[in-house]
């Protein structure tokens, strides 16, 4: 019934299941639909020669995404910062036609990613939490980044964290022809949950130590976990614990992050040093730090001399590791040492996000503002 639907509503329906739509040829017809409604999304363009490709991203602006219009999980998908590597990128894609492009769209840098799961009965639409139709929020600007018409991984996360059972919920739905019951949807209430839920991606790279770390756009984890709490910072510390890569409460942190995160490093030095942590960074990481008054030692990075990065972590002489690559060359130029935080089992950051919730969780544990444990049900009762 659900195929039969899509298909009188002119989405066409590749393989056996309903759900895969295929953006190349609805793409046109979304956006349309998004510009009436007067929602935004990212700017973007399709292309099927390198040519086009080169056009598209120049209109645009760079950095841009690109991927295949033919895939799920994010393969094949990358973020181009230059015509050079979007030629190269043109040159490997495989099966690229008029009906099967590749999809460009404006990389929005210093984006916060939000997802809604919502339940709806075809009349009536209930929002439990704000995960999965996703958005990107950048300089207070919402952008649509896609919708999916299926449940998502993070439907029993929602569930355990705002104590609503979308499943059996959804269920009742689907089955209210059979049944004769009337939507349970509109008697769903907006309710107020006086803690966070912080889930959390679980990776398989202690598994394959010669495998870079650094994460993109393609779906790479194998699970997921739940750290709940009433302090943000606890509960981000305890996902990161499930996780079994467990955040040092004391030590030192090595620090090697790109020009354009070097602007926000020092929101993460800052409460790391107020914890008691010592640092040794390289190159201009280590004059904005040294610069900024804090204690910090100066590191070789690899061929430049000895010791170096590898020897610190391979040494255990750093418990943390915040290393934030950009684009291609340099994500390839640092994978070593990535990839030896991972032989040592030093837990490691790629991003300036997790920087800062790192930096937080470790200083509300280490001042002991966490939360008393509770069950999943204590919680739930103080959902108001």
């Amino acid at each position: 019934n659900l195929a039969a639907e899509l298909k009188k509503n002119g989405v066409k329906i590749l393989g056996t299941s309903p759900e895969v739509i295929d953006l190349a040829e609805d793409r046109d017809q979304f956006r349309a639909m998004m510009d009436k409604l007067g929602i935004p999304m990212p700017e973007a363009g399709m292309a099927v020669t390198t040519d086009e490709a080169l056009e598209v991203a120049n209109k645009i602006g760079y950095p841009v995404m690109v991927r295949p219009s033919y895939v799920l999980g994010g393969r094949g998908m990358e973020v181009v910062h230059d015509d050079e590597t979007l030629v190269e990128y043109m040159k490997a894609a495989i099966g690229v036609t008029p009906d099967r492009p590749i999809l460009i769209d404006r990389f929005l840098k210093h984006a916060t990613e939000c997802e809604s799961d919502a339940i709806c009965d075809g009349e009536h639409a209930f929002v439990p939490a704000v995960m999965n139709m996703q958005y990107a929020i950048e300089n207070g600007k919402v952008y649509v980044i896609e919708a999916n018409p299926r449940a998502s991984r993070t439907v029993p996360l929602v569930s355990k964290v705002c104590n609503i059972q979308m499943v059996p919920i959804a269920t009742e739905i689907v089955t209210r022809e059979i049944t004769g019951r009337p939507s349970p949807v509109p008697a769903l209430t907006k309710k107020h949950i006086p803690y966070h839920g912080v889930k959390e991606a679980v990776f398989p790279f202690n598994m394959f130590p010669e495998v870079d770390p650094v994460l993109g756009p393609e779906m790479r984890s194998t699970g997921e976990v739940l750290g709940i709490s009433e302090n943000f910072g606890e509960a981000f510390f305890k996902a990161q614990e499930a996780t079994q890569t467990s955040l040092p409460l004391e030590g030192t942190a090595l620090v090697s992050v790109n020009d354009n995160d070097k602007p926000e490093l020092l929101d993460v030095i800052k409460p790391l040093a107020e914890c008691g942590f010592k640092f040794v960074a390289t190159g201009r990481t280590y004059e904005l730090i040294k610069n900024a008054g804090y204690d910090v030692k100066k590191v070789c990075k690899m061929y430049e001399g000895r010791p170096d990065v590898a020897d610190y972590i391979i040494n255990r002489e750093v418990q943390l590791v915040i290393n934030t690559p950009i684009g291609k060359k340099s994500a390839q130029d640092d994978s070593y040492i990535r990839k030896a935080a991972i032989r040592a089992k030093v837990p490691y950051i790629t991003t300036m996000a997790a920087a800062k919730a790192t930096a937080e969780g470790i200083k509300a544990v280490k001042s002991g503002a966490h939360s008393a444990v509770k069950s999943l049900q204590e919680l739930h009762a103080s959902i108001k």
